[in-house]
């Protein structure tokens, strides 16, 4: 049961304005509500559209009309002008002395145009759904301004007792504010109206930003400059220029792979991930399979006298059904993170995600891009460009970035290479390598890695003592994965990656 708070349904309507609801329900409620939405959005869309027209209309009807008027008064002026015993009045009409009669005949024949009779009718569109997207834009901007309140108090609250940084990489303490008032001025720049009212809240609601933002760069300022004037730190445990030794993880690459499951499930599993891994075998012949090794099991152990473990209360209920979830058992993946990154092609700012209570399952993602490049420029602001989408994976709807930048942990992938067994050495015995017959086959055969300083500027690189000394080479590229044909589709995508050069070339 979740709690939904839509209007189609009325579900905001229960007091506390929400009602709780099955799963099912309220992904219908949802979408229910983005269908109206989407509808009134399109109406007013089409009344604005409507209502220009009119008025470009009405603007053309009273230039006629104002010529239809000004050609009146010319009539008017030639009749009266005939009705004269003077041979020099000015007008189309210079007839003097012309009978009574006549001119009444001549003044009844005049038409005089209607400004108001040639307006276009609008379109009608429903009362009920234009209040609710008033009250909706409403309730957006006094939910903004009471959020914009809050910064505002943990400002003032912080000029009462200022904190003072303790040294050099102190983090400014309202550094989460700074990027919540990017947040609202972005948000508030999203509302397009053309209603009076509504533009002046978002005048105000952007002024009181802007008035937050400086105050709070300012403060960084001087934030910035009085952890400068502190005294450096020494780190010993951090490497120096010296070259002092990095330190690598590899406990959890030596872990038992399901230490609790039967040897059974083990040897299936094993066959399943080897399946998907050297024999690129497809995701989904690889759920087939786990779910005929599931039955499998099921009725190889239930049949077993001597067995222990009920298949019907746990097996089934514990087995995975998922490839990935298997290959993730097997820790043969290095650990990643998954950033977002703003779409816009001028700003290309990355987010890192927040885990929720530590779930890296449910990451969570920034709504708009809160950049500014220029934060200290007055005329500079925040992109507002939208980060993440709603996508739906097996009937469940999830936040994701539309545009990512998935980062390999280097020091979890290069402590799994140390971890495989014989690896290390291959490695370190990339330096005791020599050319046979003088036939240069690899890098380390030359002598521009045995000759290259160290970070002293004296000793070689290659002298290592009991550290290792490893080499890498770094590869940038852009390519098109959908092919590169003339008429086929344009899609980019970038690729920084890393060679581990001590490695035999047979590896």
């Amino acid at each position: 049961m979740i709690k939904c708070r839509c209007i189609v349904n009325g579900c905001s309507r229960y007091p506390g304005g929400e009602k709780k609801i099955p799963v099912i329900d309220a992904q219908a409620h949802r979408r229910a509500e983005k269908e109206r939405q989407a509808e009134v959005e399109r109406m007013v869309e089409e009344r604005e559209i409507a209502a220009q027209r009119a008025i470009e209309a009405q603007d053309n009807n009273m230039a006629a009309a104002q010529r239809d008027l000004e050609a009146q008064d010319a009539d008017l002026a030639g009749c009266i002008a005939s009705l004269t015993l003077a041979d020099l009045t000015t007008g189309p009409r210079t007839t003097p002395s012309s009978p009574q009669l006549e001119f009444v005949d001549q003044f009844a024949s005049l038409t005089i145009s209607d400004r108001n009779s040639t307006n276009p009718s609008l379109p009608s569109i429903p009362d009920d759904l234009i209040i609710h997207r008033v009250e909706k834009v409403f309730s957006s901007l006094s939910e903004l301004h009471s959020s914009l309140d809050s910064v505002s108090a943990a400002c003032l609250a912080y000029e009462l007792h200022p904190d003072m940084p303790t040294s050099l990489d102190s983090v400014f303490p309202l550094s989460k504010s700074l990027e919540d008032v990017r947040t609202i001025e972005a948000a508030v720049c999203k509302i397009n109206t053309t209603s009076p009212e509504i533009k002046e809240r978002k005048k105000a609601l952007l002024e009181k930003a802007a008035r937050i933002q400086a105050n709070l760069l300012e403060q960084r300022k001087c934030w910035n400059a009085k952890a400068s004037s502190l005294p450096a730190e020494n780190h010993p445990s951090e490497p120096s220029a010296l070259g002092e030794s990095f330190q690598f993880l590899t406990e959890h690459h030596f872990n038992s792979v399901l230490p609790n499951a039967d040897p059974l499930v083990q040897l299936g599993l094993f066959m399943m991930a080897s399946l998907r891994v050297v024999f690129h075998n497809s995701r989904d012949s690889c759920r087939w399979l786990l779910q005929m090794l599931s039955f499998f099991v099921f009725t190889a152990l239930g049949r077993h006298p001597s067995s222990t473990i009920k298949p019907e209360d746990k097996l089934i209920k514990t087995f995975p059904r998922d490839p990935d979830t298997v290959l993730h058992n097997f820790n043969l993946e290095s650990k990643t993170v998954i950033y977002a990154v703003c779409p816009n092609s001028k700003c290309h700012k990355l987010y890192s995600p927040v885990l929720r209570h530590g779930d890296p399952r449910v990451p969570q993602y920034p709504r708009f891009c809160t950049h500014n490049p220029f934060p200290n420029d007055p005329d500079s602001t925040v992109c507002g460009q939208v980060l993440t989408e709603i996508k739906t994976v097996d009937g469940v709807s999830i936040t994701v970035p539309i545009k990512r930048f998935v980062y390999f942990d280097f020091c979890d992938w290069l402590a799994g290479l140390l971890a495989r067994p014989g690896y290390e050495d291959y490695m370190d015995r990339a330096w005791v390598h020599t050319a046979t017959d003088g036939v240069m086959s690899d890098i380390f055969d030359g002598k521009f890695l045995r000759e290259f300083k160290g970070p002293d500027g004296k000793a070689h690189f290659s002298v290592g003592g009991d550290s290792s000394r490893y080499v890498l080479s770094l590869c940038v590229d852009n390519f098109n994965p959908q092919t590169n044909k003339q008429a086929g589709k344009k899609a980019s995508i970038g690729l920084i990656s890393g060679t581990l050069l001590n490695l035999p070339p047979h590896l």
